[in-house]
């Protein structure tokens, strides 16, 4: 992976990952990449010496647990994002990448869902992907660990996966079955089994066997007052896991 701080043409400067510096140089003249902060396509590299990450160093580790912490930050408006400029495909996912891998569709952004079958197969046929997101899936799969090996499949080496899960917890029990089933009626009763949820501990271990290392773990809370979520230090209850496949 490598690191460039770029530039729009509004002067907002922000930091990128990258695989490589031909991929950075694919996606610009593409077109691909845009300023998180206002949208603009006029991107360019910033005046300075890209920064490649390493296990070694502690000014590299430290850069990426910025980098991490900036992608967690940035988590919702990339979904947003994507809902609002690729294509939902639904549960033809799996059937429309290989279609577009094959040039037999057009070439287009997508996103949907894939039963862990068809990730196997896809992963099987070496098709993979720079980033994956899981989100609020861990905590309904019946196999965890068949489900992120199958996951770390679809996974570029030197990608990353973003993972949105519950924990396993007494205040999870009380506030994400109890409270936003029964009580707030937040979700269909019966939504979720409390004994599928996750602890942060047990998914470590899962992605360290699936090749992952952990760029940066953080607990997201809900201020009832504000209806707002944000990052935070608890992760008793949601929780956000962002980490990058050697």
């Amino acid at each position: 992976m490598i690191l460039y701080q770029l530039k729009c043409s509004n002067a907002h400067e922000f930091e990128g990952w990258f695989r490589d510096g031909a991929t950075y140089d694919t996606q610009s003249a593409k077109g691909e990449i845009e300023c998180p902060i206002c949208g603009d396509g006029g991107v360019d590299k910033a005046p300075m010496a890209p920064k490649l990450n390493s296990s070694r160093g502690e000014n590299s580790e430290q850069r990426a647990q910025q980098v991490a912490r900036k992608v967690l930050s940035d988590l919702d408006m990339l979904r947003r994002k994507v809902e609002d400029n690729f294509e939902d495909v639904g549960d033809k996912f799996a059937e429309e990448a290989r279609s577009i891998h094959h040039g037999e569709a057009e070439e287009r952004g997508i996103y949907g869902e894939a039963t862990k079958q068809e990730a196997e197969e896809l992963a099987d046929q070496g098709k993979n992907f720079d980033v994956v997101l899981n989100m609020e899936v861990m905590e309904h799969v019946a196999d965890l660990d068949a489900f992120v090996q199958a996951s770390a499949g679809l996974v570029a080496p030197g990608g990353a996966t973003v993972i949105a899960t519950l924990n396993r917890s007494l205040k999870s029990l009380a506030l994400a079955k109890i409270g936003a089933e029964y009580v707030l009626r937040w979700l269909p009763r019966g939504t979720h089994d409390w004994r599928k949820f996750v602890k942060p501990e047990e998914l470590k271990t899962h992605l360290g066997r699936a090749g992952f290392k952990i760029g940066q773990l953080k607990g997201m809370t809900y201020n009832p007052f504000s209806t707002e979520w944000r990052l935070s230090e608890d992760t008793e209850v949601n929780y956000l896991v962002f980490a990058i496949r050697g």
